[in-house]
This record gives C-alpha cells, sequence and structure tokens, in this order.
C-alpha cells in the first residue's frame, strides 16, 4: 500500500503593497510615497491610503493613527513586545553636544528621538575619539543596538568587533566602514551637487561658481565636483572658487574673484546654508543683487537662517530627521531579524525652491 502523502500547510500568503494600491485605487509609488514620506501626501490622500492599509492587513512600518494626520505619520516599526535600549555612539572629534550646536544635528537627532519615544525605547550615548579603551557601554549586554555617527581614520580592530556582535546602524555619511560589515542609512551626498546644477540650468542660467569656505569638507568636495560635472554634461560653464584656494583669502574675496570675469555670472551654488546666508550679505556690497541680478542655491534647508533673508533663496533639504527615523528603524528591524541582509539605504535630497 502506498503511503499517503501528507497534505502540506498552506503558508498565509501576506498582503503586498501592489494590495494596497488596488485597493487605494492609487499607484504603488503613491503607497511607496505614504510610506516613506508621508508629508509628501495630502491629507485626503492618506486618509484612503490609510484606510487601504487597514482593510488589507498590510504590514506598516508603524501602528496606523486612530486617524491620519500628518503630524502623527512617525515612520517607525512595529513597537517592540519589549522597550529597546538604543545607544548613540559618536566617533572622532565631534562630540554629541558639540554637533548639536551645529546647524544641521538636531535635525538627525530629532528624527532619532521621534521613533525611540513611538516605540518606546531608551537612548543612552558614548564617544569614543579613537585613543584608549573602548567605552564601557560597549561592553553592556544590556544595550540592544548601536546607531553609530561620525568616522576615524583607522577603525580599530576592537571596535569593529563591537559594532558586530550587536545590531549596529551607520547614520550620515561619513564613516569608517569601507567593507560595508553593518547597515548604514544616509543621505544621497552625490545628488546634492547634482540637484543644485539642474536648478540653476533650469533657471536659464549658464555662467555658474561654486563657492565655498571650506574645501576640506569632504561632502563639499563631492559636492563641488557632481556639480561642475553636471553644469559640463548640459552644456553650461562653471568654475570653483574656493577659500585658500589659487591666493583667495576669505568668502568676500572668493565672491569678488567669481563676479570678476568677462562674463557676468548668472548663478552661484554654495554647499552649505551657513556660506549662502553670508554670501546673501556680502553680494549687495559687490555689486550684485541676489535673486535678481544672481540666482543662488545653497544646501541644509537651514529655515532660521533663510527666514532672515528676503526674498528667500533654494536650498537643497537633506531630510535628516528622516535619516534619523530611518536609522532606527533599520536597528530595530536588525534586532528583530539578526540574520537578514545587510542594508544601505539612501534618502533622497529635494530642492527647496525660492520665496519672494
Amino acid at each position: 500500500m502506498a503511503d499517503t502523502p501528507v497534505p502540506r500547510r498552506r503558508r498565509k500568503i501576506r498582503p503586498t503593497i501592489t494590495d494596497v494600491a488596488a485597493a487605494a485605487q492609487v499607484s504603488v509609488a503613491t503607497i511607496s510615497r505614504f510610506l516613506n514620506m508621508p508629508e509628501r501626501v495630502s491629507q485626503a490622500l492618506g486618509e484612503r491610503i490609510a484606510d487601504a492599509l487597514r482593510q488589507t492587513g498590510f504590514r506598516r512600518r508603524s501602528p496606523l493613527p486612530a486617524s491620519f494626520t500628518h503630524s502623527s505619520a512617525v515612520l517607525s516599526t512595529t513597537i517592540p513586545t519589549t522597550p529597546r535600549l538604543l545607544a548613540v555612539l559618536t566617533l572622532g572629534t565631534l562630540t554629541a553636544r558639540m554637533m548639536m550646536d551645529m546647524p544641521v544635528f538636531p535635525w538627525l537627532f530629532s528624527g532619532v528621538k521621534r521613533v525611540t519615544d513611538a516605540t518606546r525605547g531608551t537612548l543612552v550615548y558614548a564617544h569614543y575619539d579613537g585613543t584608549g579603551p573602548l567605552p564601557a557601554l560597549l561592553a553592556d549586554r544590556s544595550v540592544d543596538g548601536l546607531l553609530v555617527l561620525g568616522r576615524l581614520p583607522h577603525m580599530p580592530p576592537a571596535l569593529r568587533q563591537a559594532l558586530l556582535i550587536r545590531p549596529s546602524v551607520w547614520m550620515m555619511r561619513e564613516h569608517s566602514d569601507p567593507a560595508c560589515s553593518i547597515d548604514r542609512v544616509f543621505y544621497d551626498n552625490a545628488l546634492v551637487g547634482r540637484y543644485a546644477a539642474d536648478y540653476l540650468l533650469g533657471q536659464g542660467q549658464g555662467r555658474l561658481a561654486f563657492v565655498n569656505d571650506t574645501p576640506t569638507h569632504s561632502a563639499f568636495a563631492q559636492r563641488r565636483e557632481c556639480f561642475l560635472d553636471a553644469v559640463r554634461e548640459r552644456g553650461g560653464r562653471a568654475h570653483a572658487y574656493e577659500v585658500g584656494v589659487g591666493a583667495i583669502t576669505d568668502l568676500r574675496h572668493a565672491l569678488q574673484v567669481a563676479l570678476a570675469g568677462a562674463e557676468p555670472l548668472q548663478g552661484i551654488f554654495l554647499p552649505s546654508d551657513n556660506q549662502l546666508f553670508l554670501a546673501a550679505q556680502l553680494l549687495p556690497q559687490l555689486g550684485s543683487t541676489p535673486e535678481r541680478s544672481l540666482r543662488l542655491i545653497g544646501c541644509n534647508n537651514d529655515a532660521a537662517l533663510l527666514a532672515r533673508l528676503s526674498p528667500r533663496p533654494a536650498s537643497i533639504d537633506l531630510h535628516l530627521d528622516l535619516i534619523g527615523e530611518r536609522a532606527v528603524n533599520q536597528l530595530l528591524d536588525r534586532i528583530a531579524q539578526p540574520a537578514s541582509p545587510l542594508m544601505q539605504l539612501f534618502v533622497t535630497p529635494t530642492v527647496v525652491p525660492p520665496h519672494p
């Protein structure tokens, strides 16, 4: 008598993003935008998508709020059964306190805290400058995962081992992990210069300049090269004017040299909004009118600085708060699924147009 085959247990098919799109009668791209950047979806559309998520049972990164509002649409993983103890580890010369005094890092930390609070987690902090023994916190077995920020010239073997034995995620861009041995959540710095070129050329400006007072900043250097390459690819003309290069002494001097060409300069990309703010004040003294005779674009979307300029120039938003949110999400996912493939996630910047 032949053996009777044992029926296989049918695996429950989980709903997909395509199912949600069909239920909401929108595209898959719209569902993805709602899940990743809810602030870019209208209130009415967001409510419709939220209903579709509930109806399909799609496993979303955060529990749906009782009523969808933009302010409550915080990206976060499903709240863990046991609240997590997460550590922020800063590396190098800049401590967290020093970073908080800089214009961009408070946004990053606000995103980290927002998701940590939403998942009932706790944040602790440690700093390591690359010398001496590792912080005691790295030997604390009660720490569930690490959010790493900054870099060291060389990765000490003891630090690498500490990162590998527990879930870890590198935030921002600078890192000491070229082998990509832990997860990363970065902003796409290569796009910043290209977007700046696209914006200025799209305004009909063909003779452009990159002006920078900190040429040793590695992020600014990449923005410069991507900007110059993008301008040339599209048939424009651009040149870099940087402090300390070619006897240029300061930002005012860099602007002066840039404006002294045989043809009128039409647009300038400055790689940070603090430089943009200073340039907008200096240019009238040099005979140029920002946003009238000369278009400007900066980076960081520093609202406090830009609001003091009239008209307000364009800027590029790196979405650092979203990087903080996604870094915590990825860390919680890594804690829940330690054997899943390594992830490298990039947050795409966006151009914030000028205001009158």
